[in-house]
């Protein structure tokens, strides 16, 4: 039989590893250490701020005037 195909060389340069950084701090690290794109210390942070009663209602879309808003939205797509 004929000689083995030879073993596959690897690439000149190795491929650097995939960093992310962190939402909130902007700490970077390992795409796969920042699940939700958050680092350790945020996470802990804003887990342990989920459950706080003082939570502001601002971000929450029922807080807004909706007819308000679509009044304006309205008058935007009239004008010229």
């Amino acid at each position: 039989m004929g000689k083995p195909a030879p073993a596959p060389e690897p690439p000149a340069h190795a491929a650097r590893p995939l960093l992310a950084e962190c939402a909130e701090c902007g700490r970077p690290g390992p795409a796969d250490a920042l699940p939700d794109g958050l680092c350790r210390p945020c996470r802990g942070t804003v887990q342990a701020g989920a459950g706080a009663v003082d939570a502001p209602a601002a971000g929450l879309p029922g807080g807004r005037d909706v007819k308000a808003l679509v009044g304006s939205m309205r008058t935007l797509m009239r004008a010229p």
